[in-house]
């Protein structure tokens, strides 16, 4: 097991963790997600479970993938070859269990350890100074949804880390002609009983609810597509400082982040800031717009801005660019 000593959370990370997460529903929805990507070669997957305890049970049994093969040459497949899955691992998929695999990972990858920590790590409970079951559990279960939070922003942010945390695969066993649907689901599936049958004093289960719905996505190679530029890109300027905004409403589905860069050539380009930016809306004040502050060093200075958008299958993609 791994050496729960062996991480050390970064504190200042926390808030963006937490805002990186959509609010959870009052009844908390379990299921896995799961998101697709064609590199023309290959098909990398990613997942992710849609609540704390979803994760934290599939941690503890691991996720099973499978394949189908529905379509080929354009064509849909009898339903004796298209319903067959097809496993993609041998064994259940877990998160890196020992230190000597996550070390390498985690000295050039800060997304791997902090990941890392919120699996393994040894406490995320504030300390409050007040003792009492009603604080404890309270405690208990901000340090389980911060672990989650941690972990997701992680994965999303490193496709490397989400699969150190069992969070992806690349399928590179794929034919051009083919249309795969691929589903992900916990190897053990907690359930409850729905129905009986009953016979004198006997009673049967005949009927189960899963409790943890099937994340699944369909893609071929093919499926291939260019992601869309940040637009309207705009910046106000003032004394020694530029807000730089960009119309984010439209790309929700696309970007979990974004990094802006600024330039004083239009040739070399730095990020701003060191963290990507996560637009965050209270939901009676959301924007279409997202904006974010930079100072400058000197007034009367032409400076360039341009935006990329980051997903969970690529660290960065296509950018809007403000000249």
């Amino acid at each position: 097991m791994l050496n729960k000593c062996l991480f050390i959370l970064v504190i200042a990370m926390a808030p963006m963790a937490i805002k990186a997460q959509i609010n959870p529903p009052q009844n908390e929805e379990r299921a896995l997600k799961m998101l697709a990507r064609s590199t023309g070669n290959e098909i990398m997957l990613r997942w992710a479970p849609t609540s704390p305890r979803t994760w934290f049970h599939c941690n503890e049994v691991g996720y099973r993938l499978v394949r189908y093969t529905y379509k080929r040459n354009g064509e849909l497949l009898p339903y004796e070859e298209r319903s067959v899955p097809t496993p993609l691992t041998e064994e259940p998929i877990f998160p890196w269990q020992t230190e000597a695999e996550w070390r390498p990972l985690m000295e050039r990858n800060n997304y791997a350890a902090i990941g890392a920590q919120s699996i393994f790590g040894d406490s995320f409970d504030p300390e409050t100074g007040t003792e009492g079951e009603i604080v404890s559990l309270i405690n208990r279960a901000n340090e389980q949804q911060n672990r989650f939070g941690f972990g997701l922003f992680a994965a999303d942010h490193s496709y490397e880390a989400a699969d150190a945390m069992g969070l992806a695969f690349v399928d590179r066993n794929v034919s051009p002609n083919e249309t795969y649907l691929y589903r992900v689901f916990p190897e053990i599936q907690p359930s409850f009983v729905v129905d009986t049958l009953t016979s004198g004093d006997k009673s049967v289960p005949i009927g189960y609810v899963n409790l943890i719905d099937t994340g699944y996505v369909a893609i071929s190679l093919g499926d291939t597509y260019v992601l869309p530029k940040v637009v309207d890109v705009t910046a106000s300027f003032g004394d020694r400082q530029a807000i730089v905004s960009w119309n984010k409403e439209i790309f929700n589905l696309f970007y979990v982040s974004y990094e802006v860069e600024r330039s004083e050539d239009g040739v070399n380009w730095a990020p701003i800031r060191d963290l990507p930016y996560i637009p965050m809306d209270r939901t009676e004040r959301a924007t279409e717009k997202a904006f974010i502050t930079d100072s400058l060093e000197q007034n009367n200075q032409p400076y360039f801005y341009r935006i990329k958008g980051r997903t969970p299958l690529r660290v960065v993609d296509y950018c809007g660019a403000l000249h």
